[in-house]
């Protein structure tokens, strides 16, 4: 079950130079890692799976 708020939610996101401005939907917002291998190069194949899996958590979207 995805997580829900009952409070309101305004977060508005301006680009002052593009003066674009867009409103993001209210949920939960989660940051990701990047995986490494031994010899530190990002381990793509892990991360992956990783984003996937957050991604299907049910959380509104992934930073």
């Amino acid at each position: 079950m995805a997580p829900t708020s009952t409070q309101d939610f305004d977060a508005t996101v301006s680009a002052p130079i593009s003066g674009v401005s867009s409103r993001l939907e209210a949920g939960i917002y989660v940051p990701t890692v990047a995986f490494f291998k031994n010899d530190e190069e990002v381990d793509v194949e892990t991360t992956h799976k990783h984003a996937l899996r957050l991604a299907g958590s049910g959380i509104k979207g992934i930073g």
